[in-house]
């Protein structure tokens, strides 16, 4: 369940500038193209995660979790404004139950690429609430999916705060969703980091979930390693005029 706190993503569309008669593509079109490709080379594949991960199954990211559209931070609109091209990959599932998924996004311009990113912070302040009742809702349901009849004796405690993570890329932020299922003591917790880097311009976010904990070495592995992906892709991008 849980696993749908992991994003399940539809791609933002670049819209074309015309280019009149011209046989040659316009200068937009280059740059649309380069950022669609930079977007879907910056993201991570079963080649570059650990040892015994596989390709899970993308229905487990479609998590029943009712967000409105100005806070569902699962769609790249909300969470990368203003990007010129945006991808995800396909859930990854490691050892235990761990999961990891990714989405990235190409921006024309460093400057739209560190305004997108400065405005998480107001989108996770703004949208905790309801991001917060919208988690126990699914929590609660998973639950009983699980054999965990809460009654009046269980409860869910969910918690949504700032992990502390090694700084990656130009920029870098760590969130930690946690979630506390308890049924007369028995249960189970839930643990999910999203993690946000910029290089560049091109932006990426990844999830790690695992019930119980998480491998610390290996999730820092990970996203050094989806920091080099996006870093990679930033310098494949063309430059654009403007400021």
């Amino acid at each position: 369940m849980y696993r749908a706190l992991l994003a399940s993503i539809a791609v933002a569309l670049l819209a074309a500038c015309g280019g009149g008669d011209e046989p040659n593509p316009s200068p937009s079109m280059d740059v649309g193209a380069a950022a669609r490709d930079a977007a879907d080379s910056a993201l991570m594949t079963l080649d570059d995660l650990p040892q015994f991960w596989t390709v899970g199954n993308p229905d487990d990211t479609n998590l029943d979790v009712d967000l409105t559209p100005e806070c569902d931070v699962f769609d790249t609109n909300v969470s990368f404004p203003g990007a010129a091209a945006t991808d995800d990959a396909p859930p990854y599932d490691g050892t235990e139950e761990r999961m990891a998924t990714f989405m990235t996004a190409a921006f024309r311009e460093e400057r739209t690429a560190i305004e997108a990113f400065d405005s998480l912070d107001s989108l996770v302040d703004r949208c905790r609430p309801e991001f917060l009742e919208a988690i126990d809702a699914a929590a609660r349901r998973e639950a009983a999916d699980r054999g965990f009849g809460l009654g009046p004796f269980g409860r869910v405690d969910v918690a949504l705060d700032d992990h502390v993570f090694v700084p990656l890329g130009d920029q870098s932020q760590a969130l930690r969703v946690f979630v506390e299922v308890r049924v007369l003591g028995i249960g189970t917790d839930f643990t999910l980091d999203i993690i946000a880097v910029r290089a560049g311009r091109m932006t990426g976010a990844m999830t790690y979930s695992n019930f119980g904990g998480l491998d610390a070495v290996e999730e820092e592995a990970i996203a050094r390693a989806m920091t080099d992906k996006l870093t990679e892709a930033d310098a494949a991008l063309p430059e654009v005029g403007g400021s």
